[in-house]
């Protein structure tokens, strides 16, 4: 084999250290389109080339837009270890479910306990209309507006700085809600309770009991961070149509 021909996606998961299986479909194909082309070297640049972050165990790794028109950007992440960026293959997982579902495109988006922003900026890269940020930490907040502003999507957005909770039982008008407090939070049940009519992506380290009347779409353990989609429904005091 030649220094500039690529071997097969398995070929190259076992020089690196990585399970085939685990890998979306899209690293599958496309190291088949470049074994076509040949125009990487497998071993050095596969993984660079096409902007795929596998961390090694325990470690983040570099936060990117997964797709959409800002695809491949890098994020700002906040110092310290107060928030807990979602993982890349967990955000691929939860979006292209979110995308079979048809909500993300136009939709009004919340993300709660916003972290660096990435899963609302996710969702702006993927066509939603405006988005909602929602966090605490100074550190987050400014992160938060630091990538908004460098990916040109402030227009589009509003940041607030309060308790997730709180803005939730002032505004609930909106068509998807991202949800990924911090691990060992409590307050689910209050929390769900505040949401109406949307659909929902939940992060968390533990299963999360649904309120009654919640449509489930996925519920999956991705290591320690489990991912639930449902749909809650509208309010009870909601007129009929």
């Amino acid at each position: 084999m030649g220094e500039f021909d690529v071997p097969a996606v398995e070929t190259i998961a076992a020089t690196e250290g990585h399970d085939v299986a685990g890998l979306p479909a899209f690293v599958r194909l496309i190291a088949e389109e470049s074994a076509l082309a040949a125009t990487v070297h497998a071993r050095d640049r596969f993984w660079n080339a096409h902007c795929v972050t596998v961390p090694a165990s325990g470690q983040t790794g570099q936060m990117r837009v997964i797709s959409g028109s800002a695809r491949g950007r890098k994020l700002v992440v906040p110092d310290g270890t107060l928030t807990r960026p979602t993982a890349d293959r967990v955000k691929e997982a939860i979006f292209n479910s979110l995308f079979s579902l048809d909500v993300v495109e136009g939709a009004k988006v919340l993300d709660l306990f916003a972290g660096s922003g990435s899963l609302g900026i996710e969702a702006l890269s993927r066509g939603a209309s405006h988005a909602t940020f929602v966090e605490t930490d100074r550190d987050a907040l400014r992160a938060i507006r630091a990538n908004l502003d460098t990916l040109g999507f402030d227009a589009d957005a509003s940041v607030v700085a309060g308790d997730g909770l709180t803005h939730l039982a002032r505004d609930d008008r909106f068509d998807l809600v991202l949800l990924d407090p911090p691990y060992g939070f409590e307050q689910w049940d209050e929390l769900l309770a505040l949401v109406h009519h949307a659909v929902v992506v939940i992060e968390s380290d533990r299963e999360i009991d649904l309120p009654e009347g919640w449509s489930t779409h996925l519920a999956r353990r991705y290591g320690s961070t489990v991912v639930t989609l449902a749909t809650a429904p509208a309010t009870s005091e909601s007129p009929s149509p």
